[in-house]
Formats: structure tokens, C-alpha cells, sequence
């Protein structure tokens, strides 16, 4: 590692069992242009190679680190304790199965240095099968550079095909500390991402860096029931799964905006657009108590997307911004 580029920004790479793809999602990082990072490894008990992978990894790279557990504490402990470890003045997360093109964190850090007011910086996102060959892209679009709060947390609410990709983009990690991090309920990185929203401005790459995998195990998938996928987040939680997920989110999101330090005004214009939120998605509000009216409203509430009919009406605030 030259003096040039020192260690700049850690990966957190939380993982359970996941030996099937995580030598190449360390390949991956290995291969970056940009040589100032560290890798921590987070094993959340896992029972399979996984544990091996990341020790043989570290074994090769003194960059790389493990993180053991005696026992599975859940994906949102396994994803927090990687931040509360980082002391550098980056930090991104990264799934076990995903991969980054080689610029990924040259051409990120670069559109933070560049714009200090932005928070968090990610790259738009090719969606890849277990083959890692390329299904087809994936449009964010979501860059917030609106200087008001209420506006970025417009978009961020009612941006169309949402997915949360950015979430694995890079923050700074003074910031980052500062949030809720990743909550032991489903949707809680929309709810995250809403909060980043709030602070400061995102910006997205306009190139396609970020490869995220789309399997037959990934945790949706693997856990199609809203009480398996409770007990992912935190094992201890399952019995909270019935609690009306998307009234969570509603909540969640409430009450992050009334403890921004903002004046009266701009926190009552941030509780509208969380209100007109909630009337796009009345019936997932309605389902939580009658699921009869909540078809497909798990999907959106998990995933955090909006119908591409509704948001397609929705312009986005950065039009009329400079960036």
C-alpha cells in the first residue's frame, strides 16, 4: 500500500453461511484500484466454509480480518458491530454475495472528496444471477443533492423500483455512528436510508460498479414468511414479527424527523411528504390489521418500492437543484 493511499475506508462484510460466494466477493475487493481499504469479516456462527474462506483470506492479505461468533445473534447485530469497529474515516457494507467492478471505491471516495456535503456515495448497480452473469441493470436513481431536507426525504419515500441498493454505497463514518444503523425488523435499511436522507445529501455514480446477486438463498427468498424473515434480522425478535411492519415504518420514520435538529416548519414539511407516503401505500397500512387488503403489500413493504404507476407521476426534487 503506497503513503498516497493510506487506509482510508473499511468494508464490513457481514456473513453466515455463505461459502458458495464469498471468495468471489473478496476477489472482488482485492481487485479494487484503490488500495487504501481494510476488510473485516463478521462470521455470525456460521456451519459451513465460511469461516475457513475468511481466515485463508486474512492468512494472504494483512489487510483482511476475521470477526468470530460463538453463536447467531441475527443479521442486524452481525451488520452493527462492524460499524461500531470501524475507526476509519470511511465505511460501506457489503453482502457475502455481491461484487464490485474494480473502480468501485476509487470513483466513490472521489465523489465525497469532491462534494464534502455529501454523506453517503454509491455506484448504480447491474443486478447478476448465482452464475454472476448479468441479468440486466438496476435504475436507483437515487440521488438527493436538494438542499432541503424535506425534499431529499420526498424522494427517498417515493422513488420508483426502490431496492435500497444504496445502502451499500459508502458513508462517512462519523455520520453513520450517528444513526439507527441497521434495526432487527425487515425494511429497517429503507429506514436507515430515510434517516441519511434527513442528514445530508447522496449522491450515485453514474456507472454501474455494484454487482448484487439475485439467488435462490438470499434473505427474502430463503425466508418467505415475515416471521422467518424477523428471526434473520434478530433470532430473539420472531415473536414481533406480527407487529404491522409497514405501521413500523411509518413510525420509524415519524419519529427520526422530530428528533432533527430543524426548525418547526421543516420537520411539519418532512411529516407531510411522510404522510403522503402513507397514502400510496394505504392498503399496506389497512393489511397490517386486515390482511385480506394486502395482496402484494408485503413485497413493498419489505422491499420499500412503490408501484411503478404511482412514482412514474412523481418528479424528483433534484431537477430543479444544482448539484
Amino acid at each position: 500500500m503506497s503513503d498516497a493511499q493510506e487506509c482510508r475506508v473499511t468494508i464490513g462484510l457481514p456473513v453466515y453461511n455463505g461459502a458458495r460466494y464469498l471468495q468471489n466477493a473478496i476477489d472482488s475487493i482485492r481487485a479494487q484500484t484503490f488500495e487504501g481499504w481494510q476488510l473485516i469479516i463478521a462470521d455470525n456462527a456460521s456451519t459451513d466454509e465460511t469461516l475457513t474462506i475468511a481466515r485463508n483470506a486474512a492468512s494472504e492479505d494483512e489487510r483482511i480480518h476475521v470477526l468470530g461468533s460463538d453463536q447467531n445473534l441475527g443479521a442486524a447485530w452481525n451488520y452493527n458491530r462492524l460499524v461500531d469497529s470501524c475507526d476509519t474515516e470511511f465505511f460501506r457494507w457489503h453482502a457475502h454475495d455481491d461484487i464490485l467492478a474494480p473502480e468501485y471505491l476509487e470513483r466513490c471516495l472521489a465523489e465525497l472528496d469532491q462534494h464534502p456535503d455529501a454523506i453517503l456515495a454509491y455506484p448504480k448497480t447491474l443486478i447478476i444471477d448465482e452464475n454472476s452473469d448479468v441479468i440486466g441493470p438496476h435504475a436507483d436513481n437515487y440521488h438527493l443533492t436538494h438542499s432541503r431536507p424535506s425534499q431529499r426525504l420526498r424522494y427517498h419515500l417515493l422513488s420508483a423500483q426502490f431496492e435500497c441498493n444504496a445502502v451499500f454505497g459508502i458513508y462517512r463514518t462519523d455520520i453513520l455512528k450517528q444513526t439507527v444503523k441497521i434495526g432487527s425488523y425487515p425494511a429497517s435499511d429503507f429506514v436507515l436510508l430515510g434517516q441519511t436522507a434527513l442528514m445530508g445529501r447522496v449522491r450515485e455514480i453514474p456507472s454501474e460498479l455494484f454487482c448484487r446477486r439475485d439467488h435462490a438463498e438470499t434473505s427474502i427468498r430463503a425466508n418467505p414468511k415475515l416471521s422467518d424473515l424477523q428471526s434473520w434480522f434478530g433470532p430473539r425478535e420472531r415473536r414481533k414479527a406480527q407487529s404491522r411492519p409497514a405501521w413500523i415504518k411509518l413510525n420509524r420514520h415519524l419519529g427520526l424527523v422530530w428528533k432533527m435538529d430543524f426548525s418547526m416548519a421543516e420537520k411539519l414539511r418532512c411529516s407531510l411528504e411522510i404522510l403522503r407516503w402513507a397514502k400510496w401505500f394505504w392498503r399496506d397500512l389497512a393489511g397490517d390489521y386486515v390482511p385480506a387488503l394486502n395482496s402484494d403489500g408485503r413485497k413493498r413493504v419489505l422491499q420499500g418500492s412503490v408501484p411503478i404507476t404511482q412514482a412514474s407521476s412523481i418528479s424528483s426534487p433534484e431537477s430543479a437543484a444544482s448539484s
